[in-house]
């Protein structure tokens, strides 16, 4: 992991997964009101990426960042296909874990404290996500 990895290139790091991700179709930032706008203030493409920051924690040499990262898609009118969609994002949070662990572009980005948890959810923000 890089020495001094800032808050931006972390998030840089997340948007260049996004973009490059043949699943993700945008990429959003900012707190849970903005959810469901990509970064250009627009209604998103979905499936999308949305990063919430939470807390940075200073430690003699070591910043950790805390996010959140949500994946969502929509749901259809009647809720259903919900279990695909949480399936089909399961798999690309694993597929933003390995990036982030083998590949050399983003592992000396960040590091992640293992076990990570995810917590599936079907909401409804400015869509019907799950």
């Amino acid at each position: 992991m890089e020495q001094y990895t800032t808050f931006k290139k972390l998030i840089d790091k997340l948007e260049e997964f996004a973009n490059r991700h043949p699943n993700i179709n945008s990429f959003g930032f900012g707190n849970l009101v903005e959810f469901g706008k990509d970064v250009e203030n627009t209604a998103p493409l979905y499936p999308l990426l949305f990063v919430v920051p939470q807390t940075i924690n200073y430690n003699q040499g070591i910043t950790q960042y805390g996010v959140q990262i949500f994946f969502a898609d929509r749901l259809n009118d009647d809720n259903e296909g919900s279990v695909s969609i949480v399936s089909e994002m399961s798999l690309i949070s694993k597929d933003l874990l390995g990036i982030f662990k083998l590949n050399e572009d983003f592992m000396y980005v960040a590091d992640f404290d293992f076990p990570v948890t995810a917590t599936p959810f079907l909401e409804r923000f400015n869509d019907v996500l799950a």
